[in-house]
This record gives C-alpha cells, structure tokens and sequence, in this order.
C-alpha cells in the first residue's frame, strides 16, 4: 500500500507522478527440458523446496526478488531471478545443459576461439555455432522468421555467418529486433531487456 500527498488548487492543473503497481504474490509455472529437475526458491537466507519440474507455485512479492534455481542430477545448475514487473505470471523455461559440457564448450571456444579467424578463416566455412539468449520479460524468440520458442534459449544450434533475432512479449506488447554473428564451434550468449 502507498499514499501520495497532494496540495490542490484552484485552476491549477497538476499531474501525478507515475505509479508502479506490483503484485503481491505472483504465480510461477516452471518448465525444464528435461523434466524432473528439483526446484528451489531463493531469496536472501531463505531458501524453500518448491518440488520437481514441470511445476507451477504462488510465491510472495516484496521489494526483494525470488531466484529460481533448478538442480538435476548430471546436469549443470540453472538460475533465474524472478522480476515480476505488473504481472503477477510468470513463466520459466529452462533448457538444462549436461555437466561438463560447459567446461568442454569453454576449453574449446578459449584460446582457439581468437586465433581461428587470424590463422585459418577458410576453414571454419559451413561449421555450426550455439545461441544463448535470454530477455526480460520473457519473450517469444524468432530466428530468421521462423519461431523457436520462449527465453530461456540456452542451446540453439545455427549455421555460421549473421542472423536476425526477434524478441516478442505480447503480453506487454514488446518487441526488439537485432542482428547476432555465430562463429562455427562459438557459443555466442545475448541477454536483452525489453522496453
């Protein structure tokens, strides 16, 4: 609950300064590929078992916000933090990616990764990239026109060279459009705000 103090007068027209509303609980679906990873909401010392994904939960809203966190065994761990921002649902997409598979990514995408273009730009011709990309709020993602589904997009396989993105929310009726450059054997990671 807040109160503004206005002073009226007479003839004088006044504007309101702008209100932001926010829920006081939001409802949360989490949805993980795969299935079955354990659920854990966070926020400060708290920390509260939500149950195993596909799941959908109320959680409380104040001036601190929730981080989801899935775990899953053989797999590496996925947060995101929850910004209910004038909504009060909010949808989690998490696609899981096997441990190791980061580390093996980062190894083979360090110190090649700048020395591929400089020594041998023929030959990376036709290989495939990855795309991460995330928004906030969520949005649909639309890759050379086509749609491939909602943010989280954490492993998108492209061919190399430039791509067009699109980023739609229609529940708040957002859009941003751009442009990304995959480089074969690269994981090339976006995360966008819409406004």
């Amino acid at each position: 609950e807040s109160t503004i103090r206005l002073d009226v007068k007479s003839g004088v027209d006044m504007s309101l300064p702008r209100v932001s509303l926010v829920p006081e609980r939001v409802q949360v679906r989490i949805v993980s590929e795969p299935a079955g990873a354990d659920a854990v909401a966070v926020r400060g010392d708290e920390r509260r078992a939500l149950g195993r994904t596909p799941l959908s939960v109320s959680l409380d809203n104040n001036e601190t916000p929730w981080t989801i966190e899935l775990a899953r065994e053989k797999f590496d761990r996925f947060n995101q933090e929850l910004k209910p921002e004038g909504t009060s649902e909010i949808r989690i997409s998490a696609v899981l990616t096997k441990s190791g598979a980061t580390r093996r990514e980062a190894s083979a995408s360090g110190e090649p990764r700048a020395k591929k273009p400089r020594d041998e730009p023929a030959a990376t011709g036709g290989g495939n990239g990855t795309l991460r990309i995330n928004s906030r709020p969520w949005s649909q993602v639309f890759v050379d026109g086509k749609l491939i589904g909602n943010t989280p997009q954490m492993n998108v396989s492209l061919s190399e060279g430039q791509h067009r993105i699109s980023l739609h929310n229609p529940e708040f009726n957002l859009r941003k459009n751009l442009s990304v450059t995959i480089r074969a054997g690269v994981v090339e990671t976006q995360i966008i705000t819409l406004q």
